[in-house]
């Protein structure tokens, strides 16, 4: 793994936080945080998360995760709500290696975050169970309260009371935008998705309805209307996506399941003031009753407006597949 570029929070993983002009590779260190691992001790990254406060000119407050073919968890850079585990809110600019009994003693095979600036890191540990830490302010780690973690990962799929509890996670998504809107999709082997997180507009942004017009959504419950949506006819999600920031809009592809309309189909929930529900409506109006539920993107071939194929009724008869 090399870095080279600005360096103001310590990402190249060097000590330095001076901005580096030609890729060097990046320096690894143990679980003591100051032992460098090096010759046949130095690990293999398959894959790193990026996170920090991102504009057209700026890129701040940066922390950095990565994850090596042995399932070692290494996180540095910007600290200031105990995303490095460090116990403290000092930044470190030593990529530094976890300890996997953070883990419960298994191998991490999957990292993310909630993308910018004020982060909440999450893992996926090889037996499918889901850990968070660091910012915690809308409730984004799931174990009922908004308490930021330093210290320890938290295990969200062993909360009580929570709609991951004992369930297998199989990928999470994220968006986080102005003000510190902070929301968490969970996706699991069973083919469902939970949300936690900040619940703003009654859900409408979220999938998930509340009696609230802004809530925190603190324990992971499953998206409303899932089973009439994603989850019915047998259909699983297998795979999630996010427009991201604030006012954000959510796709789901599902295998289909026994309706034999098709493969697979695609649903949407979220933001809709530009249409990009793809429901043929521009509705959004920010409140229980509102645009907010899950609704299936039917794509065909129709009248065409400026040379755009463009549906006007409901689909019929075999439909695309994803």
């Amino acid at each position: 793994m090399f870095f080279s570029g600005y360096n103001g929070y310590g990402i190249s993983g060097n000590g330095s936080t001076s901005s580096i002009s030609r890729p060097m590779p990046i320096g690894f260190y143990d679980t003591d945080r100051t032992t460098k691992l090096t010759g046949a001790n130095y690990p293999k990254i398959k894959m790193f998360h990026w996170s920090a406060s991102r504009s057209d000119n700026t890129a701040a407050y940066e922390s950095v995760a990565a994850v090596d073919t042995d399932g070692f968890l290494y996180l540095w850079g910007y600290n200031g709500y105990g995303q490095l585990l460090t116990g403290n809110t000092s930044n470190n600019y030593y990529a530094s290696r976890i300890p996997k009994s953070m883990f419960g003693g298994r191998p991490v095979v999957y990292v993310t975050s909630s993308s910018t600036r004020y982060t909440a890191f999450y893992a996926i540990t090889d037996d499918g169970r889901c850990w968070g830490w660091g910012q915690n302010d809308h409730g984004q780690l799931g174990r009922g309260n908004t308490t930021d973690e330093n210290t320890t990962p938290v295990e969200m799929t062993a909360q009580s009371g929570s709609g991951l509890l004992n369930k297998k996670v199989v990928h999470i998504m994220s968006s986080e935008g102005n003000a510190n809107i902070t929301r968490s999709y969970f996706l699991t082997t069973e083919g469902k998705v939970y949300f936690c997180g900040n619940n703003e507009n009654y859900g409408n942004y979220s999938g998930l309805i509340s009696a609230n017009s802004s809530t925190n959504i603190t324990l992971p419950a499953e998206l409303t209307d899932a089973a009439t949506t994603i989850n019915s006819d047998g259909q699983k999600v297998v795979a999630m996506y996010t427009g991201g920031s604030r006012y954000c809009t959510q796709y789901y592809i599902t295998d289909g399941g026994n309706s034999g309309e098709s493969a697979s189909k695609v649903y949407a929930s979220g933001a809709n003031t530009q249409g990009e529900m793809g429901t043929g409506s521009n509705l959004d109006d920010g409140n229980a009753s509102g645009n907010w539920r899950l609704k299936e993107i039917e794509f065909d071939s129709g009248p065409e407006i400026m040379g755009i194929a463009h549906n006007t009724t409901q689909v019929t008869g075999t439909k695309s597949t994803f």
